[in-house]
């Protein structure tokens, strides 16, 4: 079933369990979990496909293009079906919240150094939806961590979120590739780490190329303690694993100098 399909029945739905009268306040309520549950539903999977056309369709524009488009356009309407909700916004973000909350708390119990909220997604929102329908959300996720296990809060497409991103929490602030290290950095405040921020897509190039680049990267942290090198995201699947030892063995080399 395509999504737009997915996105008609979930509005086709919607409309009808809207349009029943309510017998009680209970059953109400439950006509409103309901429009939720398949909303959440929605934006979830619509997320996890456009990571995985990203990951498989790399190689072709054109089809990578409209597959966005069509993922996007689910998501707009996705997120219009939560705003038309504002009552209930906060039970849904709470329970996506408590979602991620509790498999950190168990990485932890099994030994973990140290977790990360990824967000692949909060560059979608304006400054005033990340405040509505993350930010509190992401802070009492963080905030539930266990004390003392350092969090990495790592986001993309959130140049202009920065400090909305910082103020959700976190020990550290991901930066993607789409904002210079220095002036992020900047932004987030220096008193607190950043990682990154490395384009993926720069490890198809030489590894001369590679080794220029990441040294660029550490020009702009200057040696400030802090830093944790990174790429801007994940490592593309068609990746040569030889250009990935090549960047590791730059940055320890550039930054034994």
């Amino acid at each position: 079933m395509g999504m737009m399909t997915v996105m008609n029945s979930v509005r086709s739905s919607a409309s009808r369990l809207a349009s029943r009268p309510a017998r009680t306040e209970r059953g109400a309520a439950l006509v409103t979990s309901l429009v939720l549950l398949l909303v959440l539903t929605v934006v979830g999977v619509t997320a996890m496909m456009m990571t995985r056309m990203q990951e498989r369709m790399a190689g072709n524009t054109r089809d990578l293009n409209l597959a966005f488009q069509g993922a996007e356009a689910a998501l707009r309407d996705g997120e219009s079906m939560i705003r038309a909700l504002p009552e209930s916004k906060a039970d849904l973000c709470s329970t996506a919240g408590c979602k991620y909350w509790a498999p950190n708390v168990a990485l932890i119990a099994a030994g973990a150094d140290a977790v990360q909220l990824f967000d692949s997604w909060a560059g979608c929102l304006t400054p005033m939806d990340y405040e509505n329908f993350v930010l509190p959300y992401s802070k009492a996720v963080i905030d539930g961590i266990t004390p003392g296990t350092p969090v990495i809060h790592f986001s993309t497409g959130t140049a202009g979120l920065l400090k909305q991103v910082r103020a959700a929490g976190g020990d550290v602030i991901g930066l993607d590739w789409r904002v210079n290290l220095d002036e992020a950095w900047k932004t987030v405040g220096h008193d607190i780490a950043v990682q990154g921020n490395l384009d993926p897509v720069a490890l198809f190039a030489s590894p001369k190329e590679i080794k220029t680049r990441a040294g660029e990267i550490l020009r702009r942290a200057e040696g400030r303690v802090g830093h944790i090198f990174n790429l801007g995201h994940g490592v593309l699947p068609e990746t040569p694993v030889d250009h990935v030892i090549a960047l590791v063995d730059a940055v320890h080399e550039l930054s034994s100098r």
